[in-house]
């Protein structure tokens, strides 16, 4: 306003007051020449000003790519022209991966740069007919336009990534970055834009799902699971609350006396409208959304309170086994709040199962919280041996006091290399002091076969399945009168 004002409403006013029977005509002249220069500068610079807001209103700053609201446009744009020539666009949800610890550890300065680099990668990676947007943060959407298959976004797709993962160096520091591609197709998976980002959004939390640097196109299925992972995720945030878990206890089992000599605690969700959700639905969820901490001291709670009610029983020598959650062990608290759920019992009588993948990250700190807890009587398994990232390394650092052996290994008994795979991971076991236990054991030749390979213990459905408290107490009594 102040351009106008100055530019084109004053020298206007000035015209108007001038006494045109007094001032000298060539004096006239050069202020309308004057007036006339300053106008066409006016206009220049009241379209530069708008070429400016139009330009802030549809870019991102950071990036110079379109912004999610340009992107709203462009889809729409996109539906219109390809609907009416029949053909497909593909929209892409792009995230990058541990964006956050680029972040935490080099700075936001240095992440700006990073986002800076890999907008560049992502347009370079593209036609000029396609779309690139920063939808905010480190996500990004790319519409590709006109493709024939999937082949094609596909091949687009790879570009990208190659692209991506090369290293940003940055004062001498290479800064490694991998992103997870969602895909969307029009008009298959949607034809509004809302729909479409919303499907490849869900396709792109599946690749991160299944292990980060990866890309997953959107199918009806995917869409089943995130309604069954929203609905468990409701279900979760009053499960504490309103007592829908459970523990169950299934027998640990001496091979060569025939004894129970511990068990496992298992939970269940027991939805009110469905009926029981086993684990494998739900602890991913919890430990996705945060609840994993807050279910795994319940579990410890309640194993201790069993332990309690246990102790004046035939099942006073009893020990029960826990599982810990690689995100339970990266809590501040974890070591305190396992003293303070513990301090009534003997701890002696509590194993905690871990699994490989707990020492994907900070292995030396893990060690140190395992170490610690040992020190105050607790015991810890090894479970799922033999399926994660180097076992024997684990082995060797890791003073463990079980190995449990997977159910695969023990489902192919019968075969000759497996029982031979078997057979070495029971010696290197017991050569390191061990005890083994082999999980999954259904029948009395997998068991035979267990004993000569002088396995230790057994849990299975041979035995019994998990069972509620009272059950198991019932069925331990029966077998040892």
């Amino acid at each position: 306003w102040m351009i106008i004002e100055k530019n084109i409403i004053f020298p206007l006013s000035f015209i108007k007051n001038l006494n045109f029977l007094k001032e000298d005509r060539k004096f006239l002249i050069k202020e309308l020449e004057d007036i006339k220069n300053a106008l066409f500068k006016a206009f220049y610079k009241v379209k530069e000003e708008k070429e400016k807001i139009k330009e802030l209103s549809t870019k991102d700053p950071l990036s110079n790519l379109y912004n999610r609201f340009s992107l709203v446009d462009f889809t729409d744009f996109f539906i219109k022209t390809h609907k009416r020539q029949n053909e497909k666009f593909a929209l892409l949800f792009i995230d990058l991966d541990n964006f956050k610890d680029v972040n935490d550890e080099f700075g936001h300065d240095t992440g700006d740069e990073v986002i800076k680099y890999i907008s560049k990668k992502i347009s370079d990676s593209i036609r000029t007919n396609d779309i690139v947007a920063r939808f905010g943060g480190d996500e990004f959407v790319v519409l590709l336009s006109h493709i024939k298959d999937e082949s094609y976004v596909t091949h687009i797709i790879k570009r990208m990534q190659e692209n991506i993962n090369r290293p940003f160096r940055l004062n001498e520091i290479n800064i490694y970055i991998t992103a997870s591609i969602g895909i969307s197709i029009f008009p298959k998976d949607g034809k509004d834009y809302t729909t479409l980002l919303k499907n490849a959004d869900i396709a792109m939390y599946n690749s991160k799902e299944l292990g980060r640097n990866r890309y997953y196109f959107f199918t009806p299925e995917l869409n089943d699971m995130t309604k069954e992972r929203f609905y468990i995720l409701n279900l979760l945030e009053e499960a504490l609350e309103k007592g829908y878990y459970e523990l169950y206890y299934q027998p640990k089992v001496d091979i060569k006396t025939n004894k129970i000599v511990s068990c496992e605690a298992l939970i269940r969700l027991n939805d009110p409208k469905t009926g029981m959700i086993p684990p494998d639905k739900f602890i991913s969820v919890a430990e996705k959304s945060g609840h994993i901490n807050s279910i795994g001291k319940w579990i410890i709670k309640e194993a201790v309170s069993q332990i309690k009610k246990w102790e004046n029983t035939n099942l006073k020598n009893i020990r029960i086994s826990v599982n810990i959650s690689p995100i339970q062990m990266e809590d501040k608290e974890f070591i305190k709040d396992i003293r303070k759920l513990t301090y009534k019992v003997d701890r002696k009588k509590i194993d905690f199962e871990i699994t490989e993948s707990l020492f994907l990250d900070n292995i030396d700190e893990k060690i140190k919280i395992i170490q610690s807890l040992k020190e105050l009587g607790f015991t810890f398994s090894l479970d799922d041996f033999g399926t994660g990232y180097s076992s024997l390394s684990y082995l060797k650092k890791i003073p463990f006091d079980y190995v449990k052996i997977d159910k695969i290994f023990v489902d192919d008994i019968d075969d000759g290399k497996n029982y031979l795979f078997l057979s070495s991971i029971i010696d290197i076991s017991k050569r390191f002091g061990y005890i083994t236990i082999a999980e999954g054991v259904e029948n009395i030749s997998q068991l035979e076969k267990l004993k000569n390979l002088n396995c230790d213990q057994y849990q299975g459905y041979l035995c019994s399945k998990p069972l509620k408290a009272d059950d198991f107490e019932a069925f331990f009594n029966s077998r040892h009168l």
